[in-house]
């Protein structure tokens, strides 16, 4: 039985995991799967030699995948579900290998606080995906880590951030998502992920089966934006992808916005926008959003080729269109703001800025009681 609260395990000098406190001491092993995985900080190659020294019969392994969260301005995010999934499958590996049956394993990273949080949020994932924890039974293993050595998630903005996404909000993203189908760790495809995240490639991500977030394909062939797609390229992908529908957040009204919407319609792909000045979308635009995405019918667990898929851009494909994605799953698949958020920073690092943090939360207390039009089933 999987206890939420492990005893701490010591080392092989017998000296203990946590002060006197109860706050864990990054230098030691902190319990994971007691007598089978632990989790440890390190301050530099030296000191995990002589880590390895004082537990020789620990297998002591670590990779670079905590590390691979590329800000956009001050933010700081949790790594992306690519890297969620493969360190998934190289945690299961180890566990599974017969030559470690009988040696416990110690994931180790650098002790920076960026380092340690990422760990922590890939560790209780695997907790959670692979060993059917629930979001707090992973989250309350690591409950002796020091404030100061876990940082909270906050948005791609160079602004005082006024909303940190915790480890746990992430939890109970990934929760979600598997419950609905949307995330199975061994379907999941990094290759594909990988080639679609690529802003030169393509910069889009599907959010849900019948749903991509992207960045607007350029309007002119000439644009100076280095990450900027042209739209013929993005037809391709959208083709490939079985994308039919591109509504787009922006206005658009210059010779070259129409022909952007000329070529996408010429390819089979249907152009919609949706406009508005504000940062937050009105009640109005939302509920045609949501028309348009009730059109888009789920993926078929046996037939994707006949899928409706749309995808959803706006300049970046990160503030407008992480919000409004945000307000659908919340609204047709109950999401928590919170969740929301998570499971679109999760699947597109950047989404969501600022001030949209705090109306999709608006959004949900409306949710609640009843007075968010576009939660009512006809619209």
């Amino acid at each position: 039985e999987q206890s939420a609260r492990p005893e701490p395990v010591q080392n092989a000098q017998k000296q203990p995991c946590h002060n006197d406190a109860g706050e864990w001491i990054p230098a030691k092993l902190w319990p994971v799967l007691p007598g089978r995985l632990s989790f440890a900080a390190h301050q530099d190659d030296e000191h995990t030699v002589r880590e390895i020294r004082i537990n020789p019969t620990a297998f002591f392994t670590s990779t670079d995948l905590q590390e691979r969260y590329s800000p956009f301005c001050s933010d700081f995010g949790p790594v992306n579900l690519s890297v969620v999934v493969q360190f998934c499958r190289h945690l299961r590996g180890l566990l599974n290998d017969p030559r470690l049956q009988h040696r416990h394993v110690v994931y180790y990273c650098d002790d920076e606080p960026e380092q340690i949080t990422n760990t922590v949020f890939l560790l209780s994932s695997f907790l959670l995906l692979e060993r059917g924890f629930s979001p707090d039974e992973a989250a309350t293993i690591f409950y002796a880590i020091p404030n100061d050595l876990i940082v909270p998630f906050r948005d791609a903005t160079n602004a005082p951030s006024t909303f940190p996404l915790s480890v746990r909000d992430c939890l109970g993203a990934l929760k979600r998502a598997v419950q609905l189908g949307w995330l199975k760790i061994d379907a999941f495809d990094v290759d594909e992920y990988l080639q679609l995240d690529d802003p030169c490639s393509a910069d889009m991500h599907r959010v849900c089966p019948n749903l991509f977030a992207c960045r607007a394909p350029a309007e002119d062939d000439a644009d100076d934006d280095e990450y900027t797609i042209p739209v013929d390229s993005q037809l391709v992908q959208f083709r490939r992808l079985g994308v039919h529908k591109l509504v787009h957040l922006n206005t658009g009204c210059s010779t070259d916005h129409h022909r952007m919407k000329e070529v996408l319609e010429r390819g089979g792909v249907r152009h919609c926008d949706l406009f508005s000045d504000d940062a937050t979308p009105s009640d109005a635009l939302v509920v045609e959003f949501l028309r348009e995405c009730r059109c888009a019918s789920p993926v078929p667990a046996n037939n994707a080729e006949h899928e409706e898929v749309m995808a959803v851009s706006c300049r970046t494909g990160l503030g407008k269109t992480g919000t409004m994605v945000a307000v659908y799953i919340m609204v047709d698949f109950g999401f928590s703001a919170r969740e929301a958020i998570a499971w679109l920073r999760i699947v597109r690092p950047g989404s969501v800025l600022g001030p949209q943090q705090h109306y999709l939360e608006r959004v949900e207390r409306r949710i609640a009681a009843g007075t968010f039009p576009c939660a009512q089933a006809d619209l």
